[in-house]
């Protein structure tokens, strides 16, 4: 789920990926009105996402080809 409003940001049921597993992320940004610059910046990390969720959530269990 993400929410923007005014300038902030926040974003619950991210996912990243570290040593061939997903996680769960979730972050909030808030940024200056005038320049755009990042103000404030927070996130959690949760468990990891289960492989047999992988699917339904888009999420790829192929990390590609080094260097491309």
């Amino acid at each position: 789920m993400e929410k923007v409003s005014g300038n902030n940001v926040e974003v619950k049921g991210g996912a990243f990926r570290s040593k061939r597993k997903w996680y769960n992320i979730q972050f909030k940004c808030e940024l200056d009105a005038g320049s755009g610059k990042v103000v404030s910046f927070a996130f959690l990390v949760g468990d990891a996402i289960p492989r047999d969720e992988w699917q339904k959530h888009n999420l790829v269990a192929d990390d590609g080809v080094a260097g491309q």
